[in-house]
């Protein structure tokens, strides 16, 4: 079933409380194993990665330009430069099920240019998951067959399901987004193998992320009304601010151009820029941005990253932090409660 995303001649088949039950013609096992099996086959291929996410965006995208992705645009355009930066290649032969194969696969990850991450490179595939499953579920849901509890499928999946319900940009930031903060969440343990200033860059990503979707939600510390259009994910914003080095490096592992442009210390136009945007247009509001968004994404466990004033994900990256943020009291201001 393909949704246009007009509601008026396509009424919601979503609870609109994710404790009330759905129905499925297949069985939700039948379902993840099929979307695991999807996401694992490119595994350790960054352009299968993204050919999977330009199939879903020519089905769930609604493209207003031919050739386009749609609301899938800015995502396209990010998991392009992860491919381009490296971040996204194997890391080892692991899974190969002979040794010859195991060999090949070596031979190949030495022959390219940069080693993946395990870090990036699960969080990306926790976005595959989330949006494949809910890809899987939703054509599904029937009058008929088995139950389903949308709240046993955790805020992730439930998120896209409501953007494939509802696309727009809000749905669409509320999905990916929490994908992404999922991801941050679960792969803690692979962000210890960054060095320091990755790190750094990591909480560089997030607070950029949750700003923009502090942008699309209207809030008028995120220019209000001009917000919510200059962070139209079908727009050309972030293929537009991934061009450009000072904002999102080139590098991996980062090289020392890279390395000044994360902790701000280049001061040419583009560097200026990027300190203007993380420190002065972000940074007074990371309670605001961590309060809400936690809200937003039905993500809690997101609060824990935010501590004395900073976004520190992991723990570990504080003391460097602290060196690229202005000194700030925290704001005794009161955060608005989220709309729905």
């Amino acid at each position: 079933m393909r949704i246009h995303p007009f509601r008026s001649s396509n009424p919601s088949i979503l609870p609109a409380d994710r404790t009330v039950p759905i129905r499925l013609s297949t069985s939700f096992d039948e379902l993840e194993e099929k979307a695991r099996t999807t996401v694992h086959a490119v595994h350790d291929d960054p352009d299968g990665r993204i050919a999977l996410r330009k199939a879903f965006y020519k089905h769930y995208g609604y493209a207003y330009i031919p050739d386009s992705y749609g609301l899938g645009n800015s995502e396209i355009a990010f998991l392009g430069w992860e491919a381009e930066r490296g971040v996204l290649n194997p890391v080892t032969a692991e899974g190969r099920s002979s040794p010859e194969e195991q060999a090949v696969a070596e031979l190949e990850r030495q022959l390219r240019e940069v080693v993946g991450s395990h870090w990036w490179r699960k969080v990306n595939s926790r976005l595959l998951l989330d949006s494949e499953l809910a890809g899987l579920i939703y054509p599904a849901i029937s009058p008929d067959g088995p139950y389903l509890l949308p709240d046993d499928l955790g805020p992730s999946v439930w998120h896209w399901l409501k953007y494939i319900d509802n696309p727009n940009g809000l749905s669409w930031y509320r999905s990916h987004n929490s994908s992404i903060v999922v991801g941050y969440i679960d792969a803690i343990e692979k962000a210890d193998l960054e060095s320091e200033y990755e790190q750094v860059f990591m909480n560089e990503v997030l607070t950029r992320l949750l700003y923009a979707q502090a942008m699309v939600e209207g809030m008028d510390f995120a220019f209000g009304k001009l917000g919510q259009w200059l962070s139209d994910p079908r727009g050309f914003a972030v293929g537009f601010i991934v061009l450009f080095r000072d904002f999102y490096p080139r590098s991996y592992q980062l090289d020392p151009h890279d390395i000044n442009a994360v902790m701000h210390r280049n001061h040419h136009l583009m560097g200026e820029l990027a300190t203007f945007l993380d420190r002065w247009l972000i940074h007074p509001f990371l309670r605001k941005i961590y309060s809400l968004s936690a809200k937003w994404l039905d993500t809690p466990g997101l609060e824990r990253f935010f501590i004395d004033n900073n976004s520190m994900y992991p723990k570990t990256v504080g003391n460097l932090l602290r060196t690229t943020m202005p000194v700030r009291e925290p704001s005794s201001e009161s955060v608005p409660v989220p709309q729905s």
